[in-house]
C-alpha cells in the first residue's frame, strides 16, 4: 500500500513539473515576442539584431518553421519575394551571431532581379542567374572555399602481465579523411549555396559539405537559395516544364533531405524564389 502511495505521488509530481515547464516556455515566448525590435536599415530592408528573433521549438531532427509562418528576423519585403524556411533556428543564428553576413545575404536577395528572358536562357545552373548572385556577393568577400582534413587516431593499449603494467601507444593517420567538400560562397562562419536548375542530387552535395564544414568547427550555419514550387506555373505557361523538371533543384527536393538529417547538426536557412521576383511576369500571385 505504501509503495502505491509513493508511486502515485511520483506520477502527480511529474505531471505538475511537465505543466510548469510548458507554461514557462509560453511565458518566455510571450515576453520575447513583446520586446522591442532593434533594427538597422539595409537598403529597403530592415534587419533585427535583438528582440523577437527567438523561435521556441521542440528538440528534434527536422526543426523547421512552417510555410508562411512569420520569421521575425526576415524583413517582410524579402518574404514577399521568397518563401523562407529556418531549420534548427538558422535565422536566429545569422541575425545574432553574424549580422554582417546576414546583411549581405538580405542585400543580395533584395537586389536580385529575375526576368522571363533569364528563365528561358539555356545553361541550367551555369546560366546567368548564379552569375548575378556572384556579382552581388563576391565584392562583399564571399568566396568559394574547399576543405581537406586528415584524421589522427591515437590508441592507448594497456597491457597487464605478471611483471606489471605497460602502455603501448599507436598513432594512425588517415590522409584526406575529409576531402573535396566545397562551398560556393563562404564569409566568416556562414556558408551559402545557390541551386537554380541542377540535378536534385546536388542538394546532397551541398548539405554534406555544410555538414562537414560545421562538424570541423568552421561554420555556424548554412544558407541555400533555390526555386519555390509556385514557379512551376510559370514554367508550364512558358512551355519549359521539361527543362525545369521534378528531378531538378527546387524547395520540395531540399526540404525532405533536411528532414532526413543530411545536414547533420548544421542550421540551414532556405529561400525559395517566388513568382513575385519575376519583374516582367504579369501574374505574381
Amino acid at each position: 500500500m505504501l509503495i502505491k502511495i509513493y508511486f502515485l505521488r511520483s506520477i502527480i509530481l511529474l505531471e505538475i513539473l511537465t505543466f510548469l515547464n510548458y507554461q514557462g516556455l509560453h511565458y518566455l515566448a510571450r515576453n520575447v515576442h513583446s520586446s522591442a525590435i532593434k533594427s538597422s536599415n539595409i537598403g529597403t530592408s530592415r534587419v533585427c539584431h535583438a528582440g523577437p528573433c527567438l523561435s521556441i521549438m521542440p528538440v528534434g531532427r527536422g526543426l523547421n518553421l512552417k510555410k508562411n509562418e512569420v520569421i521575425k528576423c526576415i524583413p517582410e519585403d524579402i518574404r514577399r519575394l521568397y518563401e523562407v524556411y529556418s531549420f534548427r533556428n538558422a535565422d536566429t543564428v545569422l541575425a545574432h551571431t553574424a549580422p554582417d553576413q546576414f546583411a549581405d545575404i538580405l542585400y543580395a536577395l533584395a537586389n536580385f532581379k529575375l526576368t522571363v528572358a533569364m528563365i528561358k536562357a539555356p545553361g541550367g545552373n551555369e546560366s546567368g542567374i548564379p552569375k548575378i548572385f556572384s556579382s552581388l556577393l563576391r565584392p562583399r568577400d564571399w568566396f568559394e572555399t574547399k576543405i581537406q582534413c586528415d584524421l589522427v587516431i591515437k590508441q592507448g593499449i594497456y597491457k597487464h602481465t605478471s611483471t606489471g603494467k605497460s602502455t603501448e601507444r599507436i598513432k594512425t593517420i588517415k590522409k584526406r579523411y575529409v576531402d573535396g567538400h566545397k562551398i560556393d560562397y563562404l564569409k566568416g562562419r556562414i556558408a551559402l549555396d545557390l541551386e537554380w536548375n541542377s540535378k536534385d542530387q546536388t542538394f546532397d552535395r551541398d548539405l554534406y559539405a555544410m555538414r562537414a564544414f560545421s562538424e570541423c568547427g568552421l561554420i555556424d550555419a548554412g544558407v541555400i537559395i533555390t526555386r519555390s514550387q509556385e514557379l512551376d506555373d510559370v514554367f508550364t505557361a512558358l512551355g519549359l516544364k521539361q527543362k525545369y523538371g521534378a528531378s531538378t533543384t527546387w524547395m520540395g527536393k531540399l526540404k525532405y533531405r533536411i528532414h532526413a538529417g543530411r545536414n547533420g547538426g548544421c542550421p540551414i536557412l532556405a529561400f525559395g524564389i517566388k513568382k513575385a521576383l519575376i519583374s516582367d511576369w504579369p501574374d505574381k500571385t
